[in-house]
């Protein structure tokens, strides 16, 4: 069977956003799956890649519902055999989780456009890649995730809440939702409280955040 790259969805209406036009630009296609809706993830050995978005609930450590234990399995193999993993926020948590990290579920929440802040090997990262100390990023969560061994923290935010590390050189982690452009920031607008995603901050986080997709694609 003909390896594939897939996104895996924890809910509706969270789409793509800024990955969709990245795909396009690698001219690779991606299928979608929603274990939250009972269907079956590619067996490890079909992925060519592999995207892990976010959600709105649930703990990444949880065992119930039992989708996350299989995925948790799926990322940790992936993980393992050098695939490329990009996990966004829940995703981050899942990947933090498989490799040994833990889930902070009392830290600050942050919701809306804001700012992260890049480590110096943040800065020198091949995917990550700007000269920039902070960057425009959209938070959407409470809770968060410890480093696992062997991690590189590549950023935080302000309130020094782990925002983005890496585990090799193929596996990223980004708490903030890397994904945001104008068209899912419309889909999202009726979740997020009034005046969070204004639309000069949404372009600026678009701007570096399709970099960010396009290189990361090119880890192929």
């Amino acid at each position: 069977m003909e390896a594939v790259w897939a996104v895996i969805q924890h809910v509706s209406y969270d789409g793509r956003g800024g990955i969709e036009p990245a795909l396009r630009r690698a001219g690779l296609e991606a299928a979608d799956y929603r274990p939250f809706r009972g269907e079956r993830l590619p067996a490890v050995s079909e992925l060519s890649g592999l995207i892990v978005l976010g959600a709105p609930d649930g703990a990444a450590d949880a065992d119930v519902p039992p989708h996350l234990v299989r995925e948790r399995q799926t990322i940790r193999e992936a993980v393992q055999l050098g695939i490329p993993v990009l996990g966004v926020c829940f995703g981050a948590q899942l990947l933090a989780v498989a490799l040994g990290g833990r889930v902070l579920t009392d830290g600050p929440l942050e919701v809306g456009m804001g700012a992260a802040t890049l480590t110096d090997a943040g800065r020198a990262d091949p995917v990550v890649d700007t000269d920039a100390d902070t960057v425009t990023v959209l938070h959407w969560h409470r809770d968060a995730y410890t480093l696992p061994p062997g991690a590189v923290r590549l950023a935080t935010s302000g309130q020094g809440v782990e925002q983005a590390f890496k585990i090799g050189n193929t596996a990223y982690g980004v708490q903030f939702h890397v994904e945001i452009n104008a068209q899912l920031a419309r889909v999202i607008a009726g979740e997020m409280p009034a005046g969070a995603l204004p639309a000069d901050a949404v372009r600026d986080a678009a701007s570096w955040g399709d970099g960010v997709l396009d290189r990361f694609l090119a880890l192929r």
